[in-house]
């Protein structure tokens, strides 16, 4: 799971690729987006989320307010 703490790396991060980086650099710098997008691929996962999803949809269940809202902010890190 991510940790709390290791949040401030995705603005460093995008700061960092939008810099002119040298090779190593540059590939250091996917080496950590590919790791953290890797974590969150796996809580998906580990939550079995996709499978939640599509008995929603199946069901034409919504999400409340509430659940919607509080998806919101990790929608948009993805």
């Amino acid at each position: 799971m991510v940790a709390t703490d290791a949040l401030p790396v995705r603005p460093y991060v995008t700061r960092l690729t939008r810099e002119s980086l040298d090779e190593r650099d540059g590939h250091r710098a996917m080496k950590i987006v590919a790791f953290y997008l890797e974590q969150t691929g796996d809580i998906i996962i580990d939550k079995n989320l996709m499978e939640l999803a599509q008995k929603k949809i199946k069901r034409k269940l919504a999400f409340s307010k509430q659940g919607a809202a509080e998806l919101r902010p990790s929608m948009r890190k993805l």
